[in-house]
């Protein structure tokens, strides 16, 4: 049976790993890891390019960790951002799905880079800013996951929602 202690250890061993990569490639390749109760690791790149293929990796992610009886759920890769207001955070999520728009279309997006780090009991998600002149991810945050297509993987597994 996997620890606490082992799952913490290879969070942060995997955003060491992220700044390793960023720095040496400048880019990141998307993946998923999902570790199941016995502490085997399924490591799998998730390269897509359309809200589509973006779904069935999603699909395929949930499929995954019921499989293997995870325990912790990592997601990286890179995204866009935008800050919104809490109060306008719901009329913002009703208009990406009214007008099907993306964070990218925005002028005021940001580019960043994501894990997801997911327990069956607690999501995090810890966002880089990205210095494309240096190679870097810089100004970590961290924050319980408010949301977002690869959160909350296990605990829709939990509670045998889709």
């Amino acid at each position: 049976m996997v620890t606490k202690e082992e799952i913490s250890r290879i969070k942060n061993v995997n955003i060491e790993t992220m700044k390793q990569h960023f720095k040496r490639d400048g880019k990141l390749f998307p993946v998923i890891m999902a570790i199941g109760s016995d502490g085997k690791m399924t490591l799998v790149g998730t390269p897509y390019s359309t809200q589509e293929e973006k779904m069935i990796m999603l699909s395929y992610a949930k499929k995954l960790c019921k499989e293997i009886n995870a325990v912790a759920f990592f997601m990286i890769n890179e995204a866009w951002v935008r800050k919104v207001n809490p109060e306008q955070y719901k009329k913002y999520i009703e208009e990406l799905n009214k007008t099907g728009k993306r964070v990218s279309e925005y002028n005021d997006k940001k580019e960043v880079a994501v894990m997801v780090f997911e327990t069956k009991t607690s999501s995090t998600m810890f966002m880089f800013d990205i210095d494309r002149t240096k190679n870097e991810l810089v100004n970590m945050v961290s924050s319980p996951s408010a949301g977002g297509d690869f959160t909350k993987i296990l605990c829709d597994i939990q509670t045998n929602t889709n």
